[in-house]
């Protein structure tokens, strides 16, 4: 017999229905802008792990990943360093860090020191103080770094011999130039290595002098590559492409000039028999420096006003702009600045392996600050670097050194905070900026919304400070400036307690809501964020509500 067949305990009321209550609005959940910024696509069509601003925070493949920050390691030089030149000895005991600076002296930074220092080497008068090209070349019994500049002209550096300038001569350490030949040593102004062999580059010439395998010194070969530049120019750099990826045979010797003409040429080697070109390219206009091309994973990379690129894109046809290019998304913008700033110092590429990132180091661009492009090789998307004054950079040993202009030596992409003194004490809290691609809300780009709330999640070893905002309609607004993390750092989370717990040092996960204000067809992310290595930026939602169709 059914319950409500025997007589109930409680007496029961009739009920009434309820219509449903209609949903006035609706969430959207958004990735973190792993795409990394994006110069190419209309702020209408970009996808939605793309940004529009990206600074400091590096698009890996779980999140936008907030830089770590710099720390001095050499302060009270006598001035500004303009060149490093690594030497790599049998062992990194051995190996030196030398740093040339604009009083046209040579310094060893390899300790950290705040001086008082004592020039390495004083070279001779040079038209560029400063400024030296080099690379570091081995022999059947030493390793050398090899090194030219104009008016110093070219110098050898190893453990036995130390500091050599080099003169010309028939005799032993000597350099002998050919019969005939106008070219003085004191002309040197680059020095370059292909299979086993020095390639000593004349100063504003197409001429280069080769010198006999496996030597330092001797009587060098003469070879004019100016007939083959349709567009004029010197030789402005070299770079080996190892095509096998390995050091193999198929090796090729990439020449560029300072006119943007590229040569491939192959063979045994510049004076072998078979030394012949390859083929012959355009690439646009190049930077002052010899500092815009770079070996890289048996590929070269390259950097002109037209922007960057590796040969092999180049060679399949993509160009600076094809859908595979590695840096089609930052070219329209980097490829103005390369053209509108080529003449300044200096447009530097460089890889820094223990963070997996392509470094396009960029001067001084007009009133902003230096600024550097960033990229992670395993997930190709790019970034913006800002807060670190590189007037030159090279990497060490897997650390990336820069030179700033209070005649300092910094050690980028080390530490918690920007800025730590040679003593220890702290620098200030890393910062970073973030605006998102717009996206329609509720994939409806036609319909009007309100905005009501929004989130941002990270997953980080403490809680970090936010400002954020939403932005609609392509809109740029600004969101106010975010305040650093105390010295003590806790789980303090937008000056608040998070959930009013103590977090381990460990990572963990952060989730903030904050008030969205303002109406829009699409909507964008736009926050400053406040905190320490290892914060990742994750994921930001947004809660509104769906209006008419205007």
């Amino acid at each position: 017999m059914p319950f409500n067949d025997i007589s109930p305990r409680y007496s029961r009321s009739p009920s009434v229905r309820k219509g449903a209550v209609a949903r006035t609005h609706t969430a959207g959940l958004h990735p973190a802008s792993v795409g990394g910024l994006n110069y190419v696509d209309s702020y209408a069509a970009m996808p939605p792990k793309d940004a529009l601003i990206l600074d400091n925070l590096i698009p890996r493949s779980f999140g936008c990943e907030l830089r770590d920050g710099y720390i001095e390691t050499c302060t009270g030089l006598p001035t500004i360093g303009e060149s490093f030149l690594p030497f790599y000895g049998i062992n990194e005991a051995q190996s030196k860090l030398f740093l040339a600076c604009q009083d046209g002296s040579i310094y060893d930074v390899t300790i950290g020191s705040a001086g008082p220092w004592v020039p390495a080497v004083v070279p001779g008068v040079q038209s560029h103080p400063g400024r030296f090209t080099g690379t570091n070349f081995g022999t059947l019994g030493q390793h050398y770094l090899c090194i030219g500049g104009a008016g110093a002209g070219y110098l050898t550096y190893s453990v036995l011999e130390g500091w050599v300038t080099r003169v010309e001569g028939a005799g032993a350490g000597e350099v002998a130039f050919p019969v005939g030949s106008t070219m003085s040593i004191a002309e040197v102004d680059a020095v370059f290595t292909w299979k086993n062999q020095l390639i000593l580059v004349r100063a504003d010439s197409a001429e280069v002098y080769v010198l006999p395998v496996n030597q330092v010194a001797g009587a060098a070969t003469l070879f004019d590559f100016g007939p083959l530049f349709p567009h004029g120019g010197a030789v402005s750099a070299f770079a080996t492409w190892t095509i096998d990826g390995g050091d193999g045979l198929d090796d090729k010797l990439v020449i560029v000039s300072s006119q943007g003409d590229m040569l491939i040429y192959g063979g045994d080697g510049v004076t072998a028999d078979n030394f012949a070109i390859a083929g012959r390219w355009y690439i646009g206009q190049v930077p002052v420096g010899r500092r815009f091309i770079m070996s890289y994973a048996g590929d070269v990379v390259l950097l002109s006003e037209r922007g960057m690129t590796y040969l092999t894109e180049l060679l399949r046809g993509e160009g600076f702009s094809g859908a595979s290019n590695v840096a089609r998304k930052i070219n329209p913008k980097l490829s103005t600045q390369v053209h509108e700033t080529r003449g300044q110092d200096y447009w530097e590429l460089r890889y820094v392996p223990s963070e997996r990132l392509i470094i396009v180091n960029a001067p001084l661009l007009g009133v902003s600050l230096d600024r550097q492009y960033a990229m992670d090789v395993n997930n190709p998307a790019w970034c913006t670097f800002t807060g670190m004054e590189m007037r030159t950079c090279e990497v060490f040993f897997d650390h990336l050194y820069y030179a700033d202009s209070l005649n300092r030596v910094l050690r980028a992409l080390d530490g918690s905070t920007d800025g730590a003194l040679l003593d220890g004490t702290p620098g200030i809290s890393l910062t970073a900026e973030v605006q998102t691609s717009f996206q329609p809300l509720n994939g409806e780009p036609y319909r009007l919304n309100q905005f009501i709330q929004a989130f941002v999640s990270f997953i980080a070893p403490s809680a970090p400070r936010i400002r954020a905002q939403i932005n609609s309609d392509w809109s740029f607004a600004t969101a106010p400036a975010v305040p650093g993390l105390p010295s003590d750092t806790g789980a303090r989370w937008d000056q608040a307690f998070w959930d009013q717990a103590v977090w381990t040092p460990e990572s963990q996960t952060f989730k903030a809501w904050f008030g969205a204000l303002g109406i829009g067809y699409y909507a964008s992310l736009r926050m400053n964020v406040a905190g320490v290595g290892g914060t990742a930026f994750i994921s930001w939602g947004l809660v509104s509500q769906a209006g008419n169709i205007q």
